[in-house]
């Protein structure tokens, strides 16, 4: 009889286990999204406040102040891996300021399909003959 009880009594915590889990994974699938979305906004929140702190530690004083560090970072990569690669099959060079502010802003101020792309080609042209830039074409 010792044996049938012990027995009987493992049968039962087994199917008290099953039913634990079966009941804990079936709420966890059911509410799924909301649990990611509270984990999400968590870890974006961390992210937050990790990349507002490493700003403030790197760049205590300087004229960003006020700026979101994320904006800091979308900044730094557009210019990385847009501007200065553009500069440097435009002009050559990737210092905006060794070839003038004004003639990059000239160039990029004006919009291709504005005058069937006449000004465009104006500026172009100028650069080419009156700055020896062989680069654009």
């Amino acid at each position: 009889t010792g044996l049938i009880k012990r027995e009987t009594t493992k049968a039962i915590h087994a199917i008290m286990n099953f039913v634990l889990v079966f009941i804990l994974s079936a709420s966890f699938i059911a509410y799924a999204p909301d649990y990611i979305k509270k984990i999400n906004d968590f870890s974006s929140d961390i992210s937050n406040a990790s990349l507002s702190l490493g700003t403030k530690i790197v760049m205590p004083h300087s004229d960003s102040q006020g700026k979101d560090s994320v904006d800091l970072i979308r900044d730094s990569l557009f210019s990385i891996q847009v501007q200065q690669p553009w500069l440097l099959l435009q002009y050559n060079s990737s210092d905006i300021e060794s070839i003038g502010i004004d003639r990059v802003e000239s160039l990029l101020s004006t919009s291709p399909d504005s005058n069937n792309g006449e000004d465009r080609e104006k500026i172009v042209a100028e650069e080419i003959e009156d700055r020896s830039n062989t680069n654009l074409t």
